[in-house]
């Protein structure tokens, strides 16, 4: 019932002053991870959908209250200049097949992913090493705050705690980077955990 109490509350995506649609689904798993959301559906009115949260941390934080939209969409940012660097058209390579000398000719690299190679690279800049490596952890490989823990043989109790506070100030820093908010540039910030030592961003 507790959960059931806490998703009425929908996640709006779209402008306000239109009819929403509720279209949630009822007949849930015992252990569906789920928030309502807000969607324009193919022919333009506004439908209420129930959203995974166990494969989008990102999209469960925000449906949580624990980051803001500015946090949120500049990690969104962040994944799409991802997807914008990813390389086109590999195919795996078939041993059934006879090896030949050559092949295609590597595809150019588009103005698109030439423009996400910046931005990510102004990001990196501006991210540092450690906190790069954990917005890669949570937005690309999907791992959970105790996951990320555990690849570093961090062992103490407040270590996820930790790893979620830098996370966010992580998201700050891409909502800075990429305009998501009308803040000015990133402030220099010392965190850092004692046997990573003291960390300038």
């Amino acid at each position: 019932m507790a959960r059931r109490s806490k998703l009425k509350r929908a996640v709006s995506l779209a402008g306000p002053g239109v009819q929403v649609h509720d279209r949630r689904a009822t007949d849930l798993t015992i252990n569906a991870q789920v928030a309502p959301v807000e969607v324009v559906d193919p022919f333009g009115d506004r439908i209420v959908v129930m959203q995974n949260l166990r494969d989008d941390p990102l999209f469960g934080m925000r449906a949580r209250c624990q980051i803001d939209q500015a946090q949120y969409d500049g990690g969104r940012k962040w994944q799409k200049y991802m997807e914008d660097c990813e390389v086109g058209n590999i195919r795996a390579i078939d041993p059934s097949k006879e090896a030949v000398d050559g092949g295609r000719c590597p595809e150019p690299l588009s103005a698109q992913a030439a423009f996400a190679f910046q931005e990510l690279k102004k990001a990196s800049r501006e991210l540092g090493q450690i906190d790069e490596s954990i917005v890669r952890d949570v937005l690309m490989h999907r791992l959970t705050f105790v996951q990320i823990c555990v690849k570093r043989d961090m062992t103490k109790k407040g270590d996820p705690d930790h790893i979620g506070k830098r996370f966010r100030e992580a998201l700050n820093v891409l909502a800075v980077v990429f305009g998501c908010t009308g803040r000015g540039p990133a402030p220099k910030v010392h965190i850092g955990n004692p046997r990573e030592g003291r960390v300038e961003r």
